[in-house]
């Protein structure tokens, strides 16, 4: 399926979501955003940061995930996962 196609370019770290989009053939980025969400269970770019955590520190992707935010961990909780 192409969004699998989609998730597996994410993952390679080497396109962004508009990239990855176009490249499995949707030419709508909120079409492909929808389909994306209603697929893996978040959106796009969440994947994509998650994603870059895992890569970068486990412990900051676990916190990023726990704590349901759609930005960067707070730094008490990237501590809270260091102790």
């Amino acid at each position: 399926m192409r969004l699998e196609k989609a998730r597996h370019l994410l993952e390679k770290g080497k396109m962004n979501v508009t990239e990855a989009a176009m490249a499995v053939g949707y030419n709508s980025l909120s079409s492909f955003s929808r389909a994306f969400s209603n697929h893996f269970g978040m959106k796009p770019m969440r994947y994509l940061k998650k994603e870059r955590l895992l890569e970068l520190d486990l412990p900051k992707a676990q916190a990023f995930q726990a704590s349901g935010q759609h930005s960067r961990p707070s730094a008490a909780a990237i501590s809270k996962n260091r102790l």
